[in-house]
Formats: C-alpha cells, sequence, structure tokens
C-alpha cells in the first residue's frame, strides 16, 4: 500500500500524528473558546532573475490558533519552491515538496500547548525563478484551520503574488520529470543514477526525466545493487534495498587442540575450526583452554577468501584442585562457571584455585546454584537434593521457511521443522535452526506452565564457495574417487568441491589402491600427484591330483555306482583365502586356507564329469584347474545308494532299489536286506522278516529288464535321527553271488509341525525344501533318477 494521502501527497502516517495529537491535547482538557474571524496572507514580492528570495504566510488577529493545513499554488514556470519550515511555535510540521516543480506545495502543522494568539509566523517559503522575467500569483488554500478544540476558525485570505524582474521571454514547455526515493538498510549506501553519484541513501532524487533509469547501490562490506525503475511525471518512485553483507573464512587452529574459539567476543566452537559466513573487515579471534595463557588476535577479512590464524598456546603454571559433585536424583547436568561439565555423580579435575559456581539443572526439578571454593590439591565437596518443581511443562511450536530444518532445544537434537515440542521445562531455553546452504539461526524462547510458544524464522540462504582439486598420477588413466564418488582418471581437476576435508582414492590395475585425505579451501585449486606402487596380480598355485577310483568291482575300470577320491589344494605367498572343489558345478567341499586335502565324492552315474578347483588368494585374485573323468557301464548291476531323508513322525519314507539284466543273461536273483533300528519299520508287503530287526526282499529280474525298481517303504515312529544297515547282491542261478554292497540310510523323523530338512545325497543338497509328503516323494524321484543311469557290470 502506498504510505502517502491521495490528496496533496502528505505522508497518511503524518496526518494520524496530527489527529492524535488533538486527541491528547483534548483529553487534557486544553479547551478554549474559538477565535473570532482572522486573516492569513501572503506578501507580494519581487526578485531577479536567476536568486532565490524568501516570503513568510502570517496568520493576523488570530485567537487559539491550533493547528492549521494549508496549500499553496503558483505558476511553476515562473517560480519554484526550494524550502517550506513552519514555525518551531508549532510542535509538529509535516511539509509536503514533493508536488512543487509541479506548482504547489502542502504545509501542515500542529501545536502539542495551548493555541497562538495574536499575529502568528505559519511558515516561511524558499522561492527559486526559473524563468528570465514573469509573474506568477501565490493563492492560499485552506484546507483545515483550527483551535485547541478543534473547532473550525473563519479566516479571510490574502493570497500574494512574485515578479520576477527582467526581460520576459518564451519559456519552452518544461519536459515532464519525477522523483526518486532511494533508501538502503543499512543507510549511507552511495547512490548512482545511471552511474551518475547522487548522493547517499536515504535520498530523493528530483527532475529526473519520465522514462527507465538503472540505480545502483554501493557500500563497503556488501554487494552491490542495480535496480531499473520507471519513472512517471509528477510521480515518485520508491527505490528500498536490504544489502547484502560479503562475508569471508576464518581457519582457526591451535596446538595442543581444543581451545575455546571467540570471535568478536561470541562463542564460536573448539580448534579446530573453519568459521564461514564471515563479514568482511577488522575481527579480533580470542582463544581460551583451561591450563594455558589466552591468546587474542586481530584478522582481516577479505570476500571469498580465507584467513588463517594457528597459534601455539602457553601452558599455565599453576595449582589446582578438584570438586566431587552429586545430587539426589542424580543425572543433574554440571555446570561449572557456566561450562557445561557432565552429568552429576562426578568429580571435576584441574580446577583452578579459588572461587566457583556450580549450578546443577535437571527437567522437572528446579535448578541449584552454589559457590565453592578451591584449594590446591585438595577436593571440594557438593551434594544436593533437588527440589521437583510442582507444575505441569509447557510446548513449543517451531516452524521455518523454507521447512525441513534440523531443530536443537538448549543443544539437544529433537526433529525438522515444523514440529511442537511437548513436555519442555518451563523457563528459557534455546532454540538453534540449521538447514544444509542456510544460515543457523538461535533465539531464546522463554516457556510458560500450559501454554505454547511459538518460534517462526525465515532462513537465508548462504552464497555457496567452493574449490578444486588437481589430480594427477605415475602412471596415469587411475580411476578418480572423491568421498567414494567417481571423478573420472587421472590427470583431472574436480571442480565445484565444497570447503573441507575430503577422502581421495586412485585405483589402477596391477596397482596398490591409493588413498589420501585432501583440505579444500574455497576458491583455491588444491594439486595431489600420487605414486602408484605395482600391486600383486598372480593367482594361487592349485593343485589337482588324478582321481583315485575306489573299484568295488575290483576290475580298475571306473564303473557306474564307483566313486572316486580327489586330492586338490592351493598355495599363494599372500595366503589363500578360499578353495572350492567342485563335480559337474557342484559344491563338493571348501576350504578358507592354503593347504592338501582330499575329498571322495558319491556314487556316480555314467557318462562324463568335470572336477574344477577354483582358489581365491588375500588380494583377490582368482583362477581354477579342471580334469575331466568318463564313467563306464559294463555288466548287470544293483544299486542301493547312500541315502538321507526326513520325515515327519508317522509318515513313510520311499527308497527306491534299481536292477539293471542286459538282454542275453539268464534270469537274475537280487536280494535287499535291511536291518531298522528301534522306531523304525518296514511296511513293504515284498518285505518279510527272517529274525529279529531284520527284512529280506528277493526279487526276480528277466532279461532285458534294464530298468527295475523296487520300492521300499519305512515307516518312523519315534522323533530322531535313525541308521539303517543295508545289504544288497545279485546271482544267476547257481553261479557266485555279487560282491555284497554295504550301505548306511540316514532317516531323521520330525515333530508334525517342526521344518523339514531338504533332501540330501552324499552330504549335498539336491532339492529345496518341501513340506511333508511331497518332500519324500520329490527326493525319491530324485534317487530314482540317478538310480536309472547307475548300473554295475559282473565281474
Amino acid at each position: 500500500m502506498s504510505n502517502y494521502n491521495k490528496i496533496g501527497g502528505i505522508h497518511d502516517m503524518d496526518l494520524i500524528k496530527v489527529g492524535m495529537t488533538i486527541l491528547i491535547a483534548s483529553s487534557l482538557g486544553l479547551m478554549v473558546s474559538a477565535a473570532s474571524a482572522q486573516t492569513v496572507e501572503i506578501a507580494d514580492v519581487s526578485m531577479d532573475a536567476g536568486v532565490t528570495t524568501t516570503i513568510a504566510i502570517m496568520a493576523d488577529d488570530v485567537t487559539d490558533l491550533a493547528n492549521f493545513d494549508i496549500t499553496v499554488t503558483y505558476d511553476p514556470a515562473v517560480v519554484n519552491v526550494i524550502v517550506a519550515d513552519n514555525d518551531a511555535a508549532f510542535g509538529v510540521a509535516v511539509n509536503n515538496l514533493e508536488t512543487a516543480a509541479a506548482g504547489s506545495v502542502r504545509l501542515a502543522s500542529l501545536n502539542f500547548g495551548c493555541g497562538q494568539t495574536g499575529r502568528v509566523l505559519l511558515s516561511t517559503l524558499t522561492l527559486e525563478a526559473v524563468c528570465t522575467a514573469g509573474e506568477t500569483a501565490l493563492i492560499l488554500t485552506i484546507n483545515e484551520l483550527k483551535d485547541s478544540s478543534e473547532d473550525d476558525i473563519a479566516a479571510t485570505l490574502n493570497s500574494g503574488s512574485v515578479t520576477v524582474v527582467g526581460e520576459i521571454v518564451e519559456t519552452p514547455t518544461a519536459e515532464p520529470t519525477g522523483t526518486i526515493s532511494v533508501s538502503s538498510l543499512p543507510s549511507g549506501a552511495t547512490v548512482y543514477l545511471c552511474d551518475a553519484y547522487e548522493g547517499t541513501a536515504p535520498v530523493t532524487i528530483s527532475s529526473v526525466k519520465v522514462g527507465s533509469h538503472t540505480v545502483t547501490l554501493e557500500k563497503s562490506g556488501y554487494e552491490d545493487i542495480t535496480r531499473t525503475v520507471t519513472v512517471r511525471a509528477g510521480e515518485t518512485a520508491t527505490v528500498s534495498e536490504t544489502l547484502t553483507q560479503k562475508t569471508g573464512f576464518i581457519s582457526v587452529s591451535s596446538s595442543p587442540s581444543g581451545a575455546y574459539i571467540y570471535l568478536d567476543d561470541a562463542y564460536k566452537d573448539t580448534t579446530p575450526k573453519m568459521i564461514s559466513s564471515v563479514k568482511v573487515g577488522s575481527h579480533t579471534i580470542k582463544l581460551e583452554k583451561s591450563g594455558y595463557e589466552d591468546v587474542t588476535r586481530t584478522v582481516t577479512v577479505r570476500a571469498g577468501e580465507t584467513a588463517t590464524i594457528s597459534e601455539t598456546l602457553t601452558e599455565l603454571a599453576q595449582k589446582t584442585g578438584s570438586i566431587s559433585i552429586s545430587s539426589s536424583p542424580s543425572g543433574a547436568a554440571i555446570y561449572l562457571d557456566g561450562i557445561h561439565e557432565g552429568t552429576t555423580p562426578k568429580t571435576v579435575s584441574s580446577v583452578k584455585v579459588g572461587s566457583h559456581t556450580i549450578k546443577l539443572e535437571k527437567s522437572g526439578y528446579d535448578d541449584v546454584a552454589r559457590t565453592v571454593t578451591v584449594s590446591a590439591y585438595e577436593t571440594a565437596t557438593i551434594s544436593e537434593t533437588l527440589t521437583e518443581l510442582a507444575q505441569e511443562p509447557g510446548s513449543i511450536s517451531i516452524s521455518s521457511s523454507p521447512s525441513g530444518a534440523d531443530i536443537y532445544l538448549d543443544g539437544a537434537y529433537k526433529d525438522t521443522t515444523p514440529k511442537t515440542i511437548s513436555s519442555v521445562k518451563v523457563g528459557s531455553h534455546t532454540i538453534k535452526l540449521e538447514k544444509s546452504g542456510y544460515g543457523d539461526v538461535t533465539r531464546n524462547v522463554t516457556v510458560r506452565a500450559g501454554e505454547t510458544a511459538n518460534v517462526y524464522e525465515t532462513l537465508t540462504e548462504l552464497a555457496p564457495e567452493t574449490g578444486s582439486i588437481s589430480v594427477s598420477s605415475s602412471p596415469s588413466n587411475a580411476d578418480i574417487y572423491l568421498d567414494g564418488a567417481y571423478k573420472g582418471t587421472t590427470p583431472a581437476t574436480v571442480s565445484d568441491v565444497h570447503p573441507g576435508a575430503h577422502a581421495l582414492k586412485l585405483e589402477k590395475y596391477g596397482y596398490v589402491e591409493w588413498l589420501t585425505s585432501v583440505h579444500v579451501t574455497s576458491g583455491v585449486t588444491e594439486s595431489i600427484t600420487a605414486h602408484l606402487a605395482p600391486a600383486d596380480v598372480s593367482p594361487p598355485a592349485i593343485r589337482i591330483d588324478k582321481p583315485a577310483t575306489i573299484d568295488q568291482n575290483n576290475n580298475g575300470l571306473l564303473e557306474e555306482g564307483e566313486k572316486v577320491a580327489i586330492t586338490y589344494g592351493a598355495s599363494d605367498p599372500s595366503g589363500v583365502v578360499s578353495i572350492k572343489i567342485l563335480l559337474d558345478s557342484a559344491m563338493l567341499e571348501s576350504q578358507n586356507q592354503a593347504g592338501t586335502y582330499t575329498v571322495t565324492t558319491n556314487s556316480l552315474p555314467v557318462g562324463g564329469h568335470t572336477i574344477r578347483v577354483k582358489a581365491t588368494d588375500s588380494r583377490s585374485n582368482s583362477c581354477f584347474e579342471e580334469i575331466h573323468i568318463t564313467v563306464e557301464r559294463t555288466g548287470p548291476s544293483v544299486y542301493f545308494g547312500t541315502t538321507r531323508t526326513a520325515i515327519k513322525r508317522g509318515e513313510d519314507a520311499i527308497f527306491t532299489l534299481s536292477a539293471v539284466n542286459p538282454i542275453g543273461n539268464p534270469p537274475m536273483t537280487v536280494q535287499l536286506i535291511l536291518k531298522p533300528p528301534s522306531g523304525v519299520s518296514v511296511t513293504s508287503s515284498s518285505f518279510a522278516k527272517s529274525g529279529s530287526g531284520i527284512y529280506t526282499c528277493t526279487q526276480t529280474i528277466e532279461p532285458g529288464d534294464n530298468v527295475r525298481p523296487i520300492e521300499v517303504r519305512l515307516v518312523g515312529g519315534q522323533v530322531g535321527t535313525h541308521e539303517i544297515a543295508s545289504e544288497v547282491y545279485y546271482q544267476f542261478d547257481s553261479s557266485p553271488k555279487s560282491p555284497i554292497r554295504y550301505e548306511t540310510l540316514t532317516l531323521v523323523v520330525d515333530e508334525p509341525d517342526s521344518p523339514v530338512t531338504p533332501f540330501k545325497s552324499g552330504g549335498v543338497a539336491v532339492g529345496a525344501e518341501l513340506p511333508g509328503f511331497a518332500a519324500v516323494v520329490a527326493a525319491a524321484a530324485v534317487l530314482l533318477v540317478a538310480l536309472l543311469i547307475g548300473r554295475r557290470r559282473v565281474d
């Protein structure tokens, strides 16, 4: 909104002041009777061209004249009013010269005491002749003329005239102009209009041509501001700017570190510390550390630059004592001479000899302050019983623009804005708001019982200042990682790096990883050169021997159903962290250190198989070696391989006996003997009990019956792990028996609600967990496939 009255351009606030003063005068009883008929006049005047003269506006025969508001109009082509000065007898004076160039001025005054009586000087006007010769009337208009009772005063107006002596010449029409009012915060900024100096803010620039103009504000220690303003005829354009201070940095360090830093007597942090957003100019840095002499230095900060202070502190040779502090309840915050020292109970050591103030604070309790005297090498004791507060807490509602600022209440992090913090102790608290890219804000707030205190802050955005890092290496083309982020390959310059410490890492295949920490200063390029050391890229040495056949048929051949023993290992100067041996991509076993090991496979099916050994050293170098074996099929066979399965108590476990009798042979008799322990019974109808705990199954396999599966069912009635011994062999009529195969079945019986153990063959998992009977069927199916391709020949 404009703060000017539309009639005459006088400020509304000035008129409000006048009105308020009238009301005050009325309330004080300053009442007088209305004046009689009176006169307001301005004299005629004659003046030379090019000079100035001063004339008076008088009120004659007035009684109790308390305030007036009059307008003087004239021909601006003849004269111009350049100064208006109301009489000092009136307490409040408001003179509007903004329209003087257009031919009118408005004058208003108010007397705080009683009204003026008799012949009274209202105002003086200083006139400037603007033409060579001419004449104009000075016309008086009364807007308001009142006594101290606010009654109107009737007055006769006697207008005057001005004659400019000289040759009358035709005055060209004046080019229309306006005015520009310029102010700044802080004031005192140098003002330039279209690069021409116009004074210091606040300033009003008159007679400005109509149109667009540039106004520039400059002040030492602040950023320059340039604005474009449009000037209209007879109007005042306003430029009001808040200047932004130029800032720099101060890097403060000390030996030893941990000294308190005071910047212009304001605590900042402890050394080492980079203090940002410091105003340009001269500042005082003070370092304080217990047991050391204080240090004070003056430092000059320049815009965008970092001033450095590094001090070696001088240790004080003084005697100290201790203070033992406890409270009931414990956990009260301890402040020694205003410095937080932890919580009760605690003994504060290295305290200077003399008198000190101890303050204890705990939420929900009254604060306690005590004075204690410390003597050299002695321990003073303070023990206090805290008094619980009997009043309810209050709350603090905190918001910011922008939102998302971190909130710290008395130094403790609470959340981000907006946030209402409840159960806050009654009393004075400190709220600090922090947000990346914005200046910190700290405010003190008083919390009252049962009430909510409000804190709202508009955060000031910081101008980001960055530096750069130039990185090179020998050899080049090393990958660059800054704070874990990939930045290209050497040589390269990493720009837009925020000031502070950063982690720099270089990686190149065949070379040892290179790490360092680099400190970046705004506006400065740090140069880093790395000499990379060659790395160990040699893989481990692998050993894998030819497998040894476990020849059950004693014929020197590797036949289906037989197993092999494999000796393998690995070694490396840097150490071995992993050795894995795989059979056809399935893991047989793994080791985690160098050495030589032996592993035995399960019974092998017919066909080709790949054995692979893979090793990894401590530098992550890996390699593998492979050998290939072939399993043959040579004649009739039976197979009831080592099998492990799991069932629920009361369920059946199904196993399969596989037999093969090629064409051309006589009928073949196969016999399977099972010896289950207590808790496991055989339920297959093809088995006959031939002794205590012994079950026998005899089957005849006809010639050409290349795959004859025989189902074997066992039921587990007792929870636990059961080992079931088995014997199997085959025989042709009266010919000798084949070698007897001795196998052991492992049966795990669980309660119905326990998880199912995955089916495994020879210790290697071959299927995922399936619930209940489905797991048994899946396990039997996998075993059947293996047995269908596994047959033994007759000796």
